[in-house]
């Protein structure tokens, strides 16, 4: 796997405001967080293929819009992920699960930016138990990359 890759956030939306510097932080955090997700990769099958990673903010119309496209399932969703390396995260989402279970909109943010990783990395989420593991190794690299960051 690489050891390390570019990482380009890019806000499509503007229904909740993300701070121009705290980009910059979600950037340099997944860019120096990369090679563990190659510690944990089930599969490098993706990982070892991808130049760089996308990740673009959109609005909740347009995630409902790809999630039915790309995924068959109706309304908005936190995160989806491209095979070649492109997350779509929804900040309105986010939000909403930030408030509900009393976390910063930012590790949010940054646990679905994991999430996503964690499906380049081959995991899945499709049963029961798949997601436990996933959510298991998920929130130790949250945990892990929230605290190596320091934060607006």
């Amino acid at each position: 796997m690489k050891p390390s890759i570019r990482v380009e956030i890019l806000d499509h939306q503007r229904e909740v405001i993300i701070h121009a510097a705290t980009i910059k932080i979600f950037e340099q955090v997944v860019e120096r967080g990369f090679p563990v997700f190659g510690e944990v990769a089930i599969s490098h099958r993706v990982l070892d293929k991808l130049e760089e990673l996308a990740i673009a903010f959109i609005d909740e119309r347009e995630s409902a819009r790809v999630h039915v496209q790309f995924m068959g399932v109706a309304g908005s969703t936190d995160v989806i992920t491209f095979e070649h390396g492109e997350l779509l995260i929804c900040p309105a989402v986010a939000q909403r699960q930030a408030e509900e279970h009393s976390e910063p909109l930012t590790r949010e943010l940054l646990r679905y930016m994991v999430h996503g990783l964690l499906h380049l990395a081959g995991y899945e989420d499709s049963s029961e138990e798949r997601k436990k593991l996933m959510e298991n190794v998920q929130e130790g690299m949250v945990y892990a990359l929230w605290n190596s960051a320091v934060w607006e």
